[in-house]
Protein backbone atom coordinates (compact mmCIF):
# COMPACT_ATOMS: atom_id res chain seq x y z
CA UNK A 1 0.00 0.00 0.00
CA UNK A 2 1.50 3.67 -1.14
CA UNK A 3 0.72 6.63 1.09
CA UNK A 4 0.66 10.28 0.49
CA UNK A 5 1.11 12.10 3.90
CA UNK A 6 -0.08 15.92 3.87
CA UNK A 7 0.60 18.33 7.07
CA UNK A 8 -2.79 19.54 8.67
CA UNK A 9 -1.45 22.88 9.57
CA UNK A 10 -1.71 23.50 5.49
CA UNK A 11 -4.05 21.41 4.59
CA UNK A 12 -6.69 23.48 6.52
CA UNK A 13 -6.52 26.61 4.13
CA UNK A 14 -8.10 23.84 1.83
CA UNK A 15 -10.32 22.68 3.93
CA UNK A 16 -11.69 26.09 4.66
CA UNK A 17 -12.04 27.41 1.14
CA UNK A 18 -14.23 24.62 0.29
CA UNK A 19 -16.22 24.99 2.96
CA UNK A 20 -17.05 28.52 2.74
CA UNK A 21 -17.73 28.46 -1.26
CA UNK A 22 -21.03 28.12 -2.66
CA UNK A 23 -20.25 26.41 -5.42
CA UNK A 24 -17.70 23.68 -7.01
CA UNK A 25 -15.66 22.71 -9.64
CA UNK A 26 -13.95 19.12 -10.23
CA UNK A 27 -11.91 20.28 -13.05
CA UNK A 28 -13.00 19.15 -16.40
CA UNK A 29 -15.54 17.26 -15.12
CA UNK A 30 -19.75 19.54 -13.99
CA UNK A 31 -20.21 21.71 -11.43
CA UNK A 32 -20.44 19.56 -8.20
CA UNK A 33 -23.30 20.11 -5.45
CA UNK A 34 -21.14 19.39 -2.23
CA UNK A 35 -17.83 20.94 -0.89
CA UNK A 36 -14.39 18.89 -1.50
CA UNK A 37 -11.00 18.75 -2.40
CA UNK A 38 -8.99 17.29 -5.42
CA UNK A 39 -6.53 15.45 -4.44
CA UNK A 40 -4.29 15.70 -7.95
CA UNK A 41 -1.18 14.32 -9.59
CA UNK A 42 0.27 16.44 -12.44
CA UNK A 43 3.10 18.05 -11.86
CA UNK A 44 3.35 16.43 -8.09
CA UNK A 45 0.73 15.10 -5.90
CA UNK A 46 -1.18 17.77 -4.07
CA UNK A 47 -4.49 18.60 -2.39
CA UNK A 48 -6.27 21.70 -3.12
CA UNK A 49 -9.95 23.34 -2.66
CA UNK A 50 -12.48 22.37 -5.61
CA UNK A 51 -14.13 26.02 -3.88
CA UNK A 52 -15.02 28.53 -6.71
CA UNK A 53 -13.60 30.66 -7.45
CA UNK A 54 -10.54 29.36 -7.08
CA UNK A 55 -7.71 30.09 -3.97
CA UNK A 56 -5.52 31.68 -5.69
CA UNK A 57 -1.84 32.32 -4.13
CA UNK A 58 -1.30 35.74 -3.80
CA UNK A 59 -0.30 37.67 -6.91
CA UNK A 60 -0.45 34.49 -9.11
CA UNK A 61 -2.78 32.79 -11.26
CA UNK A 62 -1.65 29.63 -9.46
CA UNK A 63 -4.06 27.68 -7.22
CA UNK A 64 -3.32 26.97 -3.22
CA UNK A 65 -2.35 23.17 -2.58
CA UNK A 66 -0.86 21.35 -0.30
CA UNK A 67 1.97 19.06 -1.63
CA UNK A 68 2.33 15.07 -0.21
CA UNK A 69 5.85 15.10 1.45
CA UNK A 70 8.75 14.50 -1.06
CA UNK A 71 6.66 15.38 -4.14
CA UNK A 72 6.68 19.06 -3.71
CA UNK A 73 8.56 20.13 -7.61
CA UNK A 74 9.46 23.72 -5.61
CA UNK A 75 10.85 22.34 -2.89
CA UNK A 76 12.07 18.56 -3.24
CA UNK A 77 14.76 17.76 -6.33
CA UNK A 78 13.31 14.00 -6.02
CA UNK A 79 9.51 15.19 -6.47
CA UNK A 80 9.29 13.69 -9.62
CA UNK A 81 10.52 9.83 -8.87
CA UNK A 82 8.78 10.56 -5.59
CA UNK A 83 5.48 11.01 -7.42
CA UNK A 84 5.48 8.07 -9.48
CA UNK A 85 6.26 5.75 -6.43
CA UNK A 86 3.58 7.08 -4.34
CA UNK A 87 1.11 7.25 -7.33
CA UNK A 88 2.05 5.63 -10.56
CA UNK A 89 2.78 7.36 -13.47
CA UNK A 90 -0.30 8.55 -14.72
CA UNK A 91 -1.77 12.05 -14.10
CA UNK A 92 -5.50 12.32 -12.62
CA UNK A 93 -8.09 14.48 -10.36
CA UNK A 94 -10.23 12.41 -7.56
CA UNK A 95 -13.28 14.41 -6.01
CA UNK A 96 -12.81 14.06 -2.13
CA UNK A 97 -16.23 15.21 -0.67
CA UNK A 98 -15.57 16.74 2.94
CA UNK A 99 -18.08 18.08 5.93
CA UNK A 100 -17.33 20.73 8.65
CA UNK A 101 -16.00 17.76 10.83
CA UNK A 102 -12.59 18.15 8.47
CA UNK A 103 -11.91 21.50 10.48
CA UNK A 104 -11.43 19.70 13.50
CA UNK A 105 -9.45 16.91 12.00
CA UNK A 106 -7.27 19.30 10.87
CA UNK A 107 -6.84 20.82 14.61
CA UNK A 108 -6.62 18.16 16.32
CA UNK A 109 -4.40 15.91 13.80
CA UNK A 110 -0.84 17.00 12.30
CA UNK A 111 -1.05 14.51 9.27
CA UNK A 112 -3.83 13.67 6.58
CA UNK A 113 -2.54 10.33 5.43
CA UNK A 114 -4.39 9.02 1.92
CA UNK A 115 -3.70 5.03 1.51
CA UNK A 116 -3.73 3.58 -1.98
CA UNK A 117 -4.87 0.24 -3.45
CA UNK A 118 -4.71 -0.38 -7.02
CA UNK A 119 -8.51 0.10 -7.19
CA UNK A 120 -9.26 2.67 -4.21
CA UNK A 121 -7.77 4.84 -1.58
CA UNK A 122 -8.93 5.53 2.46
CA UNK A 123 -8.05 8.57 4.15
CA UNK A 124 -7.02 8.24 7.99
CA UNK A 125 -5.36 11.76 10.12
CA UNK A 126 -2.64 11.21 12.71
Amino acid sequence: MNECVFKTADLRRCVEHALKATEWQVGYLPEVDKPGLLFVHDRGVYLMSSGSPRDKLSGSEASYAVYADQCDPEKDADWWEASRARVGGDDFAEFIPIEETWLNLCKQHKKCIIKMESTSFAIEFE
